[in-house]
């Protein structure tokens, strides 16, 4: 009983109950038709504006982390994408 209230509580409110506080954070301020460049401009991007794999921090993730985005051969949960997008574009532009 409680399952069914909290599942239609969820299904009015039109949000999923799964999302934490901060996923919904990262919803409302995504912007649409944003992509990833392809990995091997993220490192251009990156390398040009003279910040280390050892700052991934500013992304909250490991720099190994960020050298596998960089390579293809992972990619960012969809929380993760939302912050390293943005940190790419500040890069961009400084």
């Amino acid at each position: 009983m409680v399952e069914v209230e909290l599942e239609l509580a969820c299904m009015t409110s039109n949000r999923s109950c799964l999302e934490r506080p901060s996923d919904r954070r990262s919803v409302a301020r995504r912007k649409p038709n944003r992509r990833l460049p392809p990995p091997s401009r993220r490192r251009a991007i990156r390398v040009r504006a003279g910040v280390t794999l050892d700052e991934g921090d500013l992304v909250g993730v490991s720099g190994e982390a960020v050298r596998l985005w960089e390579t293809g051969q992972r990619i960012p949960s969809e929380t993760h994408r939302d912050d390293y997008m943005d940190v790419l574009d500040d890069l961009r532009t400084s």
